[in-house]
């Protein structure tokens, strides 16, 4: 058999082959099933496996090898704000799972003097409402931060000021359930620190407890900072009977009493770093003693 012969068998078997495979990826290959897997419980999502499905607008036919996913998730997410597409699963030959959770409600956030934006832990808008307080599940009030560009349901808000505190607690083992039971309002201040002459930020959290908890210079140690918080309120109220003793700069110190339940349910813990070292540290004020005038 001559040299040319050779590659003339060799150049068909090897079209044949590419041909073979060609009709594999387009036959054996081709989109038939799709499923969606729930890995979480659902509350507000009503829609059935079928109809998320149908949304997705999924091309049939066509080989699972090829396709591109992110117009699937986008279909879905916009028409269903509640669904979180994790991830879209090829299973050969001819199957794709959908791995869906449903989004929860974290946040409400003022749209305007009338409406609240509610969203989750992203900021996606899942509905917006007249009222917040009597919603199931209790989202977090969440003010002082900026709004740039208004947002319809399914969209992303597009927020500045925002230091995720949230993600913080999430960090120190408080999930989300126990921060929307524990946490009423989180307000963030700008304000100049006069020790360090910088601008930064104040995060005050009003909690359903009655304190109020001030994490300073938040952009800075927030996790260690949420640390020393959950840590102080689990054991503020082993100071009944204690003294009220208030330090000041110069090293001298007031004795206002000692701490009973009443006074400890309206305290205020602050919370922040030294500016020298990486140390944080803590008060725990009385609120009337603030409101005087001291801070």
């Amino acid at each position: 058999m001559t040299k040319k012969k050779k590659w003339i068998i060799g150049g068909g078997v090897f079209v044949g082959l590419i041909g073979l495979i060609i009709l594999l990826l387009f036959t054996l290959f081709s989109l038939k099933h799709v499923e969606v897997d729930f890995r979480t419980s659902t509350t507000f999502l009503t829609a059935t496996s079928e109809e998320i499905v149908e949304t997705g607008e999924f091309a049939y036919g066509s080989s699972v090898v090829f396709h591109s996913k992110k117009a699937y998730k986008e279909n879905i997410e916009k028409k269903y704000p509640y669904i979180k597409v994790i991830n879209i699963e090829t299973v050969f030959p001819n199957k794709f799972i959908i791995h869906v959770s449903e989004r929860e409600e974290v946040f409400a956030v003022a749209k305007d003097d009338s409406q609240f934006y509610i969203t989750d832990q992203e900021f996606k808008v899942l509905k917006i409402v007249e009222s917040f307080q009597s919603l199931q599940n209790n989202p977090i009030l969440l003010s002082g931060i900026e709004i740039k560009a208004q947002a319809i349901e399914g969209q992303f808000l597009n927020v500045s000021g925002y230091i995720d505190v949230f993600s913080a607690l999430i960090e120190n083992n408080r999930q989300i359930f126990e921060q929307k039971a524990l946490i009423k309002e989180i307000n963030f201040e700008n304000f100049k620190n006069d020790k360090t002459n910088k601008n930064e930020i104040l995060a005050n959290l009003e909690l359903f407890s009655g304190q109020e908890v001030k994490l300073y210079n938040c952009q800075k140690m927030l996790k260690e900072k949420v640390a020393s918080f959950i840590q102080v309120f689990s054991q503020i109220y082993s100071l009944i009977g204690k003294e009220i003793k208030i330090v000041h700069e110069n090293g001298e110190f007031e004795i206002l009493g000692s701490w009973d339940k009443e006074t400890l349910d309206s305290a205020v813990i602050e919370i922040n770093n030294y500016y020298l070292t990486d140390g944080i540290y803590f008060k725990i004020l009385p609120k009337a003693y603030l409101n005087a005038g001291d801070n």
